[in-house]
């Protein structure tokens, strides 16, 4: 098994220095989604304005394998959409 790290940005870089064990990329891609998604369901961590949250998944200090970016927004007003269009 092969030992991948999750370094985590969003306006702050947080980088995973144990890791962990999985049997591929495909786990690991699965694992960095899994990230994303805990991260963003908690409102505290966001920005008021929105932004953009990158998980880096690297299998050493230099070794990229993927990454996986994650843009949202928060706008105040605009137009509503129409009914077939929500």
């Amino acid at each position: 098994m092969t030992r991948y790290f999750f370094d985590v940005h969003d306006g702050f870089h947080v980088v995973d220095h144990v890791g962990q064990e999985m049997p591929d990329i495909a786990a690991a891609k699965e694992t960095a989604m899994r990230r994303a998604i805990a991260y963003v369901a908690e409102p505290k961590m966001l920005r008021a304005d929105g932004g953009t949250l990158v998980v880096v998944i690297r299998t050493d200090a230099d070794s990229v394998t993927a990454t996986l970016r994650l843009a949202f927004s928060i706008a105040d007003g605009g137009k509503a959409l129409p009914s077939g269009q929500r």
